[in-house]
């Protein structure tokens, strides 16, 4: 791969070829994959570069510079999305005690419109039946008050 230069002297034109080698070596590099907590980890490792000529060290350094704002940049970004993770997880934990309750809530209206439905099928001519069914419905009122 060709480097093409708008610089004039060959200093500056060593310094592009060592940046160039440096990229190249970048890009070779291994990058390994960790998963943990669900998270996943980019480590590269094997990255080296060594220079006697000082503006290939300046840049090198504005490179390493860039680097290490890269890697704080990146921690902030695997801290947000732990405290996201947490987040939502939180919000699960409430949504499924939500639905637990929803369910539970149906079931018991359920069972109170059979009772009322069964109700409404018996004799009320019947006294004894009739005073069941109010006190019947007086327990059930208490129960609710209660729950209130």
């Amino acid at each position: 791969m060709a480097v093409k230069s708008n610089f004039s002297n060959e200093k500056d034109n060593s310094c592009i070829v060592c940046i160039h080698k440096f990229c190249v070596t970048l890009t070779s590099a291994r990058v390994l994959k960790f998963f943990a907590s669900g998270a996943t980890f980019l480590i590269l490792s094997h990255v080296a570069y060594s220079s006697q000529n000082a503006g290939c060290v300046s840049a090198c350094e504005a490179m390493e510079q860039q680097l290490q704002s890269l890697g704080k940049r990146w921690a902030a970004i695997c801290h947000w999305t732990e405290e996201q993770w947490l987040l939502l997880q939180n919000v699960l934990l409430k949504w499924q005690s939500f639905a637990d309750d929803r369910s539970t809530f149906g079931d018991w209206l359920m069972a109170r419109e059979d009772m009322i439905e069964k109700m409404t099928l018996e004799d009320l001519a019947d006294t004894n039946v009739a005073v069941k069914q109010v006190q019947d419905l007086k327990v059930r009122t208490r129960q609710m008050k209660s729950w209130a």
